[in-house]
């Protein structure tokens, strides 16, 4: 408002002889300019509000974010820390489990051994087996997994019968008895 009689005083003192309708006009012009930059002030002003406000609320959705990412990193740590615990115990119990088979499978081949000592002793007391009967007895121990049976018969077969005319396959499947042992072996390891 001081602006604005200073600016009138101003125009009275410069030009004399202003008319009273330039002054009028003159002042309404100064106060449309006025109303003008007050309302652009409060535009601005609104609009400065809106800018800090939503400063604000981006402020406020990242520390959510981080307070969500700390809880969220910290359920994942425990759910790892949880996965390698278990996953220790699934080793130990996979190597009882393994040691478990290999006992069995020593016991199985050492009660198959007696048994085809057994059955060898009582088939020479009784009578001796053919070869078709060695050869089909020794073919069901490899296939059950009874490597050390199967070989002790192929190799019976290939002592009592040596000119049979399975004694190309009895070889080859002492050969075979030994390559699935190995097999065996290895996959107990892992």
């Amino acid at each position: 408002m001081q602006a604005r009689s200073g600016f009138l005083v101003m125009l009275v003192a410069l030009g004399g002889c202003a008319l009273k309708s330039d002054v009028a006009r003159l002042e309404r012009q100064v106060a449309t300019l006025e109303a003008r930059t007050v309302r652009q002030d409060s535009a601005r002003a609104a609009q400065l509000n809106e800018v800090i406000n939503l400063q604000q609320d981006i402020l406020d959705s990242l520390v959510a974010g981080r307070r969500a990412l700390a809880a969220l990193r910290g359920d994942i740590d425990g759910d790892l820390y949880s996965i390698s615990q278990q996953l220790v115990q699934v080793q130990a119990l996979t190597g009882q489990s393994q040691q478990r088979l290999t006992d069995l499978r020593t016991q199985l081949d050492a009660r198959g051994a007696q048994i085809a000592e057994g059955d060898s002793l009582a088939a020479e007391a009784s009578s001796v087996p053919s070869a078709n009967q060695i050869y089909e007895a020794s073919l069901a121990q490899l296939r059950r997994g009874s490597f050390a049976t199967a070989r002790l018969g192929f190799q019976e077969l290939l002592r009592s019968y040596a000119d049979d005319r399975r004694a190309p396959d009895a070889l080859y499947f002492i050969g075979e008895s030994y390559r699935s042992e190995e097999h065996t072996s290895e996959l107990q390891s892992h």
